[in-house]
């Protein structure tokens, strides 16, 4: 009928929870458990005095005029009541000074339309929620600035029904009476007062941290909705009531977590673990019962208190029902995570860049594999908030004791460990391994322990370093000194030289506005058109227009040539950096002018070339008047030593150029411009490959331009791969790995022999890269003459956090390390090693078609030989009629391919007859079978 208590058919007495009468009092006992809860959960931080107005008020619509419509999100009609029930309130109560509170609670008759009970059905009835200054605005216009009163203004206002309990109908029809309490509720809609944010699904409204937290549906209704469990450890992070100890050290230790209730002067309740930029682990110890004394319910009937002692169950869980409690309403619990599903420790994941990007919509756990904050499950099942389906009706995953991290959980996958391969897992949310392992977790206790353990074999995590905002211009290179790995971070106002454990070791001022060098102590830049080298004693050298592209140096030594291109298009080339260091300078023309400013110089031993956006040049006299405008340029060499360059122009083309002529000339299928490239030896067979990122895959290209075997590495996930693949050796058989980052900041690696990922990759950041991450050593200790060196990986996020990462715990080789190769700049590839070069002039084993079966239009016809030779292709139908001829030359110790096109064939099968003769005289042949499919 609209009035309080007329939802009921018969007479329960005060032998239920939240009994009748629901008047002033009643409603001043849920507050009291309000008031409770919150100075306890807070320790004190939150205290809360309230008034319940004396009289009833009676709106002039029925309840369905007020409530939305089926599946609407206009709250008007909300917005209407609420004020009408403010302004009759203010009327009726016109001595109260409306000023003096924060907020603002309607109860209204009946109950709610918030709970899901696994039944179908539009009641109508009005939803509980908490209508602040925002929501009012959306409603009424953004001049609206709440219900005005003659003393004071209502900014708000949180909609409760009278209870929760309701009468259901059995299946043998017969009525019985679902008991439910609003406290869960009250405390619920006072955090979103507070402003925390839901962290169920708020467009499934399933739950998605469950019984962990407070602002959630499963907890709102824990135990019949008496009381709720403590908030989530992030939730009181929020709002100021906790703070974490954050492990900032990345030394492998032990830690102890102590219950918040039973915890002593010293202890560590919360433990934060920071796993990228955004993105990190809570560590907590909950218990139902941290002092042992079981679980005290204070509840009032009647007007009187009463302690009811609840025992464990057979489980040795602690679960309180409604027929524990002999009718009232409970005001009061000694411990309030006597609500959480279990005891042990809870590893929350937040993900403070979902969180930021969510919060303002109210939908930071709405994505199902990309929550903002969420509880690690134990037990690797993943069901909190998932619907399962019985005789007894729809329950929701709202977890269980197998979901807490402790040495007895005897759950089928737990394992006493979370790290990158468990279940579940210890990643990031982009799939990146955090690199972090937490294993040994001791039995239940009020004090547990646990060991965290960083990285792997194949990499582990060094050091995170804030650092200053670097401006605009902004280059990351390393360099080893004394047999450190040291990190130079520039921008034009400065330089600043770092440890691998990021500590500043020197700062350079108005240092280089290009890309600076690197050897050993020694720094080169360029400032306008002044060469600085800073070392045991500065030296400025001034040019007579300004320096426009990164400094060179022919080779990593002391007695490396130091390269220096102008505006006006001249090089410089100085004798040796020795010579530079003791204050001889002598620079003179290296390469002819082009006459427009130089883009990049590459050099090598005896060897040098230059691009400006329209030409090529070399040491030797060669100049090109290129056929597109210039990218990037690569020295490299052919299997007998000579110099090749290999070019980079617009429209994705790539130019092979020996002896002052290109020798080869291929293009790179892509939606997207190639803007950057590297080169590598990657199987030892006296190749080198040219390896560029192209979307999500990593390809590799011999200088012929056909794709190398294995390739293209594809990555998994949303991210696109950008910069250029950096290649380095590992361990006494020098296996070569390449690695690549994305867009987002993550960091794969890959065996190009067995195409599979490395172990341990993908690491992340967490965020984008500010700056291009490079390779660096840092020397081992040995006995013997030749040093050796381990392998690190460096890079700048946007939030200018400096990650170094150890990629190898054994000796390792940089083939290519930084946009330019290493800290030379000199874009230089070393000869490959030959130690796989196949021997054999025409292996029938390499010569075969791909793809096969041929669907599209092209098949490309593969064959090695390991001398120049010529080649003769012969194409038959099974009728043993010549369909094609195809005639080729082939460059001698690499793959090559002759294209053949099938469009103008029918399906069926074909023979090919590959038929080559060496420049020398020799021949070979081989058969292959093609079938074509239209």
């Amino acid at each position: 009928t609209g009035k309080f208590g007329s939802h009921y058919t018969q007479n329960y007495a005060d032998t239920i929870i939240d009994p009748l009468p629901h008047d002033a009092a009643y409603f001043g006992d849920h507050l009291l458990f309000a008031k409770n809860y919150f100075k306890k959960v807070s320790r004190g931080k939150l205290n809360i005095n309230y008034k319940v107005l004396p009289g009833v008020i009676t709106v002039s619509k029925t309840m369905r005029d007020y409530s939305l419509s089926y599946k609407s999100n206009d709250l008007t009609p909300l917005g209407n009541f609420t004020k009408e029930v403010w302004t009759l309130a203010a009327n009726q109560n016109s001595g109260l000074r409306f000023s003096d509170y924060n907020l603002f609670v309607i109860f209204h008759a009946g109950v709610s339309s918030g709970l899901d009970l696994g039944t179908f059905s539009i009641d109508r009835n009005l939803p509980s929620l908490y209508i602040g200054p925002e929501s009012f605005k959306q409603i009424f216009g953004q001049q609206f600035n709440g219900i005005q009163t003659k003393n004071g203004v209502v900014a708000n206002s949180i909609i409760l029904p009278e209870t929760e309990s309701r009468e259901l109908t059995a299946v043998d029809n017969s009525v019985y009476l679902l008991q439910l309490s609003i406290n869960g509720a009250i405390a619920a809609n006072i955090g979103s007062f507070l402003g925390l944010p839901d962290l169920f699904n708020t467009e499934t409204a399933l739950s998605a941290i469950g019984r962990f937290g407070l602002m959630d549906g499963q907890a709102i209704i824990a135990n019949s909705g008496m009381f709720p469990p403590e908030p989530s450890p992030w939730e009181k992070m929020f709002l100021g009531w906790e703070s974490p100890v954050t492990i900032n050290s990345l030394s492998d230790t032990k830690i102890n977590i102590s219950n918040r209730i039973t915890t002593a002067a010293g202890d560590t309740t919360l433990v934060k673990i920071p796993i990228g930029s955004s993105e990190y682990f809570l560590l907590e110890n909950r218990l139902q019962d941290a002092n042992h004394d079981k679980v005290k319910v204070t509840y009032k009937r009647g007007g009187t208190l009463y302690t009811k002692i609840i025992e464990a169950d057979t489980t040795g869980l602690f679960e309180v029902t409604p027929e524990k409690i002999h009718g009232g309403v409970v005001v009061d619990v000694d411990e309030f995570d006597a609500s959480v599903p279990g005891n042990g420790i809870v590893i929350w994941h937040i993900d403070e860049n979902i969180i930021n990007s969510k919060i303002s919509t109210n939908s930071i756990n709405n994505d199902n594999n990309n929550r903002g904050v969420y509880v690690e499950e134990a037990d690797g099942i993943f069901d909190i908030g998932k619907k399962f389906e019985s005789i007894f009706g729809t329950t929701i995953g709202e977890g269980s004791k197998e979901d807490f991290w402790f040495k007895e959980n005897n759950s089928k996958l737990f394992k006493n460990r979370f790290s990158y391969d468990t279940q579940p897992n210890s990643k990031l949310n982009n799939g990146s391994n955090s690199l972090i392992t937490i294993s040994n977790f001791a039995p239940l206790s009020n004090k547990m322990s646990v060991t965290l353990n960083f990285g792997n074999d194949n990499v582990k995590p060094v050091s995170v370093t804030k650092i200053n905002p670097v401006s605009v211009k902004k280059y990351l290179t390393s360099s080893l000194i004394n047999g450190s790995g040291q990190i130079l971070l520039t921008d034009d106002q400065k330089s600043t030289l770092y440890d691998i454990s990021g500590s500043v070791k020197n700062v350079i001022p108005v240092f280089s506005s290009t890309l600076p060098a690197t050897y050993g102590i020694y720094q080169i830049g360029s400032y306008d058109n002044t060469l600085k080298l800073r070392g045991a004693t500065p030296i400025d050298y001034t040019f007579n227009t300004a320096i426009c592209a990164p400094i060179v140096l022919d080779r990593q030594d002391i007695n490396a040539k130091v390269y220096v291109a102008t505006a006006d298009g001249k090089v410089f080339v100085n004798s040796s950096l020795g010579d530079l260091a003791n204050g001889i300078v002598s620079f003179k023309d290296a390469i002819a002018k082009q006459n427009e400013p130089v883009k990049q110089i590459s050099a090598g031993p005896d060897y040098a070339s230059v691009i400006t956006q329209n030409y090529f040049a070399d040491s030797k006299g060669a100049s090109i008047h290129l056929p597109d405008p210039s990218r990037k340029l690569i020295i490299c060499s052919d299997p007998s030593g000579k110099p090749l360059n290999i070019l980079l122009t617009e429209k994705n083309k790539f130019y092979v150029i020996s002896d002052g002529n290109i020798r080869s000339a291929f293009s790179v299928n892509s939606q997207n411009d190639i803007l950057d490239f590297s080169v590598a030896d990657l199987f030892g067979d006296g190749q080198n490959y040219i390896l560029l990122c192209n979307g999500k895959n990593i390809e590799a290209y011999n200088t012929n331009g056909n794709l190398a075997s294995n390739f293209p590495v594809k990555i998994s996930g949303e991210d696109l791969l950008t910069g250029v693949p950096l290649a380095f050796q590992t361990g006494a058989h020098r296996k070569t790995l390449l690695a690549a980052y994305s867009d987002n900041g993550t960091v794969y690696a890959f065996d190009p022999v067995s195409n599979k990922k490395v172990d341990g990759f993908p690491i992340s950041a967490g965020n984008k890269f500010a700056l291009k991450p490079v390779l660096m050593y840092e020397e081992l200790p040995t006995m013997g003459p030749v040093p050796t060196y381990k392998l690190y990986l460096a890079g700048v996020d946007i939030s200018s956090n400096l990650y170094v990462w150890n990629i190898t715990s054994v000796q390792g080789k940089i083939l290519w390390g930084s946009a330019y190769g290493n800290s030379s700049n000199n874009s230089f590839a070393q000869t490959p090693n030959a130690a796989n070069q196949v021997k054999e002039f025409f292996p029938t084993d390499k010569a075969y078609n791909w793809p096969n079966p041929v669907y599209g239009s092209e098949t490309r016809i593969r064959y090695y030989v390991n001398e120049n030779s010529s080649v003769n292709i012969k194409i038959f139908d099974l009728a043993g009629d010549l369909v094609e001829e195809i005639k080729n030359s082939a460059n001698g110790g690499m793959d090559n391919e002759s294209v053949w096109n099938v469009s103008k064939v029918q399906s069926g099968i074909y023979y090919a007859r590959i038929e080559v003769t060496a420049n020398s005289g020799a021949t070979a042949n081989k058969v292959i079978k093609i079938a074509v499919i239209k």
